[in-house]
Protein backbone atom coordinates (compact mmCIF):
# COMPACT_ATOMS: atom_id res chain seq x y z
CA UNK A 1 0.00 0.00 0.00
CA UNK A 2 1.57 3.32 -0.77
CA UNK A 3 3.90 2.41 -3.08
CA UNK A 4 3.26 2.35 -7.05
CA UNK A 5 5.96 1.57 -9.81
CA UNK A 6 5.28 3.46 -13.11
CA UNK A 7 6.81 2.56 -16.24
CA UNK A 8 7.33 5.74 -17.41
CA UNK A 9 8.86 9.15 -16.72
CA UNK A 10 7.73 12.56 -15.35
CA UNK A 11 7.79 16.18 -16.75
CA UNK A 12 5.97 18.85 -17.32
CA UNK A 13 2.77 19.32 -18.94
CA UNK A 14 4.11 21.64 -21.66
CA UNK A 15 7.12 18.96 -22.66
CA UNK A 16 4.31 15.71 -22.19
CA UNK A 17 2.09 17.79 -24.67
CA UNK A 18 4.94 18.96 -27.23
CA UNK A 19 6.13 15.08 -27.05
CA UNK A 20 2.93 13.75 -27.69
CA UNK A 21 2.49 12.29 -23.88
CA UNK A 22 5.54 9.61 -25.23
CA UNK A 23 8.96 9.32 -24.95
CA UNK A 24 11.71 6.29 -26.24
CA UNK A 25 13.78 4.94 -23.86
CA UNK A 26 16.59 1.86 -24.77
CA UNK A 27 15.85 -1.59 -23.69
CA UNK A 28 17.82 -4.68 -23.39
CA UNK A 29 20.52 -6.13 -21.60
CA UNK A 30 23.01 -3.68 -22.52
CA UNK A 31 20.87 -0.98 -20.61
CA UNK A 32 19.82 -2.40 -17.56
CA UNK A 33 21.08 -0.36 -14.60
CA UNK A 34 22.00 2.30 -16.67
CA UNK A 35 21.52 5.48 -15.03
CA UNK A 36 22.37 8.23 -17.69
CA UNK A 37 18.84 8.69 -19.45
CA UNK A 38 16.66 10.68 -19.25
CA UNK A 39 13.71 12.06 -21.95
CA UNK A 40 15.87 14.30 -23.59
CA UNK A 41 19.46 12.13 -23.05
CA UNK A 42 18.05 9.21 -24.37
CA UNK A 43 16.24 10.63 -27.95
CA UNK A 44 20.34 12.31 -27.96
CA UNK A 45 22.03 9.46 -27.85
CA UNK A 46 20.87 8.31 -31.12
CA UNK A 47 20.07 4.64 -30.88
CA UNK A 48 18.44 2.52 -33.43
CA UNK A 49 14.84 2.55 -33.40
CA UNK A 50 14.85 -1.14 -32.30
CA UNK A 51 16.26 -1.00 -28.71
CA UNK A 52 13.87 2.05 -28.09
CA UNK A 53 10.07 1.98 -26.69
CA UNK A 54 7.65 4.24 -25.94
CA UNK A 55 6.95 4.83 -22.11
CA UNK A 56 4.23 7.17 -21.42
CA UNK A 57 4.96 10.78 -19.78
CA UNK A 58 3.07 11.82 -16.81
CA UNK A 59 2.63 15.12 -14.46
CA UNK A 60 3.44 15.12 -10.93
CA UNK A 61 0.65 17.29 -10.21
CA UNK A 62 -1.76 15.62 -12.45
CA UNK A 63 -0.73 12.05 -10.86
CA UNK A 64 -1.08 13.09 -7.47
CA UNK A 65 -4.82 14.26 -8.08
CA UNK A 66 -5.68 11.10 -9.91
CA UNK A 67 -4.44 8.97 -6.92
CA UNK A 68 -5.59 11.01 -4.27
CA UNK A 69 -2.58 10.91 -2.62
CA UNK A 70 -2.65 13.05 1.03
CA UNK A 71 0.66 13.82 1.14
CA UNK A 72 4.41 13.24 -0.09
CA UNK A 73 6.96 12.70 2.80
CA UNK A 74 9.92 12.88 0.14
CA UNK A 75 10.30 13.54 -4.11
CA UNK A 76 13.01 12.50 -5.12
CA UNK A 77 13.81 14.10 -8.74
CA UNK A 78 16.70 12.28 -10.69
CA UNK A 79 16.10 12.72 -14.43
CA UNK A 80 19.27 13.07 -15.98
CA UNK A 81 18.29 16.70 -16.97
CA UNK A 82 14.68 17.02 -16.88
CA UNK A 83 14.63 18.15 -13.42
CA UNK A 84 13.25 21.61 -13.49
CA UNK A 85 10.33 20.24 -15.61
CA UNK A 86 9.40 17.63 -13.30
CA UNK A 87 9.60 20.39 -10.46
CA UNK A 88 7.36 22.92 -12.94
CA UNK A 89 4.86 19.79 -13.44
CA UNK A 90 4.96 19.26 -9.12
CA UNK A 91 4.25 23.04 -8.57
CA UNK A 92 0.65 22.71 -7.09
CA UNK A 93 1.67 19.56 -5.05
CA UNK A 94 4.75 21.22 -4.00
CA UNK A 95 2.35 24.33 -2.70
CA UNK A 96 0.76 21.95 0.19
CA UNK A 97 1.58 18.46 -0.03
CA UNK A 98 5.73 18.13 0.03
CA UNK A 99 7.56 18.29 3.08
CA UNK A 100 11.04 17.36 1.03
CA UNK A 101 12.40 17.59 -2.22
CA UNK A 102 15.27 16.97 -3.15
CA UNK A 103 17.10 17.20 -7.65
CA UNK A 104 19.89 17.19 -9.39
CA UNK A 105 21.34 19.89 -10.45
CA UNK A 106 23.99 20.26 -13.71
CA UNK A 107 24.25 21.35 -17.31
CA UNK A 108 22.12 18.54 -19.65
CA UNK A 109 18.59 18.40 -20.50
CA UNK A 110 16.08 20.87 -19.56
CA UNK A 111 19.24 22.66 -16.97
CA UNK A 112 21.13 24.04 -20.33
CA UNK A 113 18.45 26.53 -20.50
CA UNK A 114 17.15 27.24 -16.89
CA UNK A 115 18.98 29.21 -13.73
CA UNK A 116 19.15 27.14 -10.79
CA UNK A 117 18.07 30.52 -9.67
CA UNK A 118 15.30 30.85 -10.85
CA UNK A 119 14.24 27.14 -9.30
CA UNK A 120 15.21 28.28 -5.64
CA UNK A 121 13.17 31.69 -5.92
CA UNK A 122 10.15 29.47 -7.17
CA UNK A 123 10.89 27.05 -4.06
CA UNK A 124 11.46 29.87 -1.99
CA UNK A 125 8.13 31.17 -2.74
CA UNK A 126 6.22 28.16 -1.87
CA UNK A 127 7.82 27.75 1.42
CA UNK A 128 10.94 25.61 0.74
CA UNK A 129 14.27 26.26 2.20
CA UNK A 130 17.07 24.66 -0.28
CA UNK A 131 20.54 23.02 0.43
CA UNK A 132 23.25 21.78 -1.66
CA UNK A 133 23.87 18.45 -0.28
CA UNK A 134 27.51 16.97 0.47
CA UNK A 135 28.68 13.65 2.45
CA UNK A 136 27.14 14.71 6.30
CA UNK A 137 27.16 18.12 4.46
CA UNK A 138 24.52 21.31 3.71
CA UNK A 139 25.37 24.69 2.57
CA UNK A 140 22.18 26.56 2.62
CA UNK A 141 21.32 28.05 -0.80
CA UNK A 142 18.07 30.01 -0.24
CA UNK A 143 18.12 33.44 1.16
CA UNK A 144 21.89 33.79 0.33
CA UNK A 145 22.25 32.88 -3.54
CA UNK A 146 25.61 33.84 -5.04
CA UNK A 147 25.24 34.23 -8.37
CA UNK A 148 28.28 31.57 -9.26
CA UNK A 149 25.69 28.97 -8.30
CA UNK A 150 24.15 29.11 -11.61
CA UNK A 151 27.19 27.93 -13.74
CA UNK A 152 25.59 24.68 -13.37
CA UNK A 153 28.12 21.84 -11.76
CA UNK A 154 26.44 18.00 -10.97
CA UNK A 155 25.33 18.37 -7.43
CA UNK A 156 22.30 17.30 -5.74
CA UNK A 157 19.77 20.04 -3.82
CA UNK A 158 17.86 19.31 -1.18
CA UNK A 159 14.97 21.49 0.02
CA UNK A 160 12.80 21.32 2.71
CA UNK A 161 9.31 23.03 3.87
CA UNK A 162 10.25 25.80 6.56
CA UNK A 163 6.62 25.06 7.91
CA UNK A 164 7.95 20.91 8.67
CA UNK A 165 9.80 22.22 11.95
CA UNK A 166 11.33 19.21 12.94
CA UNK A 167 13.19 18.38 9.38
CA UNK A 168 13.97 22.16 8.82
CA UNK A 169 15.39 22.54 12.20
CA UNK A 170 17.54 19.05 11.76
CA UNK A 171 18.49 20.58 8.28
CA UNK A 172 19.86 23.97 9.92
CA UNK A 173 21.58 22.54 12.70
CA UNK A 174 23.24 20.38 10.00
CA UNK A 175 23.89 23.21 8.07
CA UNK A 176 25.32 25.16 11.16
CA UNK A 177 27.87 22.64 12.15
CA UNK A 178 29.03 22.39 8.21
CA UNK A 179 29.87 25.84 8.62
CA UNK A 180 30.12 27.06 11.54
CA UNK A 181 32.52 30.15 11.25
CA UNK A 182 31.17 31.42 8.16
CA UNK A 183 27.09 30.71 9.66
CA UNK A 184 28.46 33.44 12.79
CA UNK A 185 30.04 35.93 10.48
CA UNK A 186 28.08 35.57 6.89
CA UNK A 187 24.82 33.46 6.58
CA UNK A 188 23.40 34.71 10.06
CA UNK A 189 23.06 38.10 8.74
CA UNK A 190 21.67 37.19 5.32
CA UNK A 191 18.81 35.28 7.14
CA UNK A 192 15.41 36.69 7.27
CA UNK A 193 13.12 35.15 9.49
CA UNK A 194 10.73 32.51 8.52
Amino acid sequence: EGLAVLNGAFTSRADAEARGWSARFPVGDTFRGAEAFGIASAAEKGFDKEVMVPVPLYVVDEHVRQEAVPYVDVLSIDTEGNDPLVLQGARRTLADKVGYVEFEYHRVGAWATTKLSSVIQDLDGLGFVCYWIGVGKLWRITGCFHPSYDVPHWSNIGCVKASHVEWYEVMERIFKRTVPGLYANYWAPLTRKR
